[in-house]
């Protein structure tokens, strides 16, 4: 999935969180304040054919034969979109940067 990186990293972080906590993905996905989609009331699928891939993404992700690109991260910003940088990301080691999202790991 060469043009859906984003959506492979993203999977990346919610399993490698999910191996640290011992929680199921959809724990760490549902954790408050984790996920800012999860703030929006405003969700539709327009983009049938991303939400296809995201669904194998998460298929391969959640059955463990996804290859991690992330490098063990278990954060990710989009700074361009945020109105404050968080705290944590001065004590983390960047591994990657695909697009607009930075992928961490502490």
């Amino acid at each position: 999935f060469p043009s859906h990186d984003r959506l492979h990293a993203v999977a990346d972080v919610i399993m490698n969180r999910a191996k640290a906590s011992g929680e199921t993905p959809y724990q760490v996905v549902v954790r408050p304040k984790q996920f800012s989609y999860l703030a929006r009331t405003d969700l539709t699928i327009d983009d049938h054919d991303s939400y296809d891939v995201a669904l194998r993404i998460a298929a391969l992700a959640v059955t463990e034969r996804l290859p991690d690109i992330t490098d063990g991260s278990n954060h990710y910003v989009a700074p361009k979109r945020l109105v404050r940088i968080p705290k944590w990301i001065n004590e983390t080691e960047r591994t990657v940067v695909l697009n607009d999202h930075h992928f961490f790991r502490d």
